[in-house]
């Protein structure tokens, strides 16, 4: 098989690359390098040495020096490696595929300075569709070099826990960016002012933006900002592990945004009294609703199957103590939800066996299709006697 075959069929193979891969790959042949520049689409750039500022401008270098013409998604990974993993050239790529996802949720250690970003913004890829940075620092002047970028085609990007304040915000939003729709700043330093910021950008299709545990709750003024007419496009809303109080909710349940398919609430210290706020909000296109660790009781359940939400399909309870009391709660959400298909109550109090009544209506013939639960992390065994209409769920 010819060498342009290959990476024709398996570019994934080149999906991860080390600095030093792409400097041995920039010192070789150029049929080479146009055959790799002009098959790989997704490239994750990979060193867990504990870069130095100098080696970090150094890989920018050889990484805007080469031709990727094909570029499509680019993610930068420099964090502190474990001993064992270093300087290791005998391990396969699917060890590094694997390395990544483990090491996922350990901070990097980089920081990527102006000289890093003023060279990687001035890279030339006209496919470039989603940056992803997360997890290296980046400041205030970094992110003024950053917006400089002519990546017109940029629809997704990736700041999370990048240490960034609302001056940073303000830096941002003057990208020129016209098709970015997905924005990621969670776990960074923002206030509710940053939100108002976020009205400036020049982004109009902009429609999932993910701002999970920031400083944002301490003033409702604020955060009004996010739900003012300039976020009416908005389809998936990231808020957990912001603190969540009464006239925060409020505030947030007047949100105009009609197209609104996913809301992540978790971690947010919603009680039934915030539920019944938050199911004011008139989003009558929610499809995925995320509750996991708050403290939701039955109260809370009933409030939520009363909203305008008839489309839900999925709704994630889990590690709320006591989510559902009984069968009857848990028949009340299909008889209000009859989308729904995905029920987790992962870390719930567990309930004894317990039958489920449906009515004649064809419930009961289409279990298969929504009744999918999980408790204490484990997929339930489901029991349906098709004579009747039951459906008993051992938990």
């Amino acid at each position: 098989m010819q060498l342009d075959e290959l990476l024709c069929q398996v570019p994934s193979l080149l999906d991860f690359a080390r600095p030093e891969c792409l400097k041995t790959l920039s010192s070789s042949s150029t049929t080479l390098r146009r055959l790799v520049h002009s098959h790989v689409t997704n490239l994750t750039v990979l060193d867990v040495s504990e870069p130095s500022e100098a080696q970090l401008s150094e890989t920018a270098r050889v990484l805007v020096q080469g031709n990727w013409s094909h570029l499509r998604s680019l993610k930068l990974c420099f964090y502190r490696g474990h001993a064992y993993c270093q300087n290791n050239d005998s391990l396969s790529p699917e060890w590094w595929q694997t390395q990544v996802a483990v090491q996922v949720r350990h901070r990097y250690t980089a920081s990527l300075s102006v000289d890093f970003v003023s060279q990687l913004r001035q890279a030339s890829w006209p496919f470039l569709e989603k940056l992803d940075l997360s997890r290296n620092l980046l400041g205030k002047h970094a992110i003024a070099e950053l917006v400089r970028a002519n990546w017109s085609k940029l629809s997704s990007l990736d700041l999370s826990d990048t240490g960034l304040y609302t001056a940073s915000v303000a830096k941002l939003v003057t990208a020129s960016w016209p098709l970015l729709h997905t924005l990621h700043l969670s776990r960074n330093n923002f206030t509710a002012a940053a939100l108002k910021c976020l009205q400036h950008g020049k982004w109009p299709q902009l429609n999932c933006i993910s701002l999970a545990s920031n400083t944002l709750a301490h003033k409702a003024q604020g955060f009004a900002h996010l739900c003012s007419a300039g976020f009416t496009h908005m389809e998936v809303l990231n808020l957990s592990g912001t603190h969540m109080e009464p006239a925060l909710l409020f505030t947030l349940s007047s949100g105009e945004w009609p197209f609104l398919a996913d809301l992540d609430l978790s971690n947010t210290g919603l009680n039934s009294f915030g539920i019944s706020q938050l199911a004011r909000g008139n989003w009558p296109q929610l499809k995925c609703l995320r509750l996991r660790s708050n403290y939701i009781c039955p109260d809370g359940v009933r409030h939520l199957v009363a909203s305008n939400w008839s489309l839900v399909e999925s709704v994630d309870l889990s590690f709320n103590e006591a989510a559902l009391a009984d069968c009857y709660e848990f028949a009340r959400l299909r008889a209000y939800w009859s989308h729904l298909n995905v029920l987790h109550l992962s870390g719930c109090s567990p309930m004894r066996a317990f039958a489920v009544p449906f009515t004649q209506s064809g419930h009961c013939c289409g279990i298969y299709h929504w009744l999918t639960i999980t408790s204490m992390s484990e997929r339930l065994p489901i029991d349906i006697d098709p004579s009747r209409t039951t459906a008993r769920c051992c938990f």
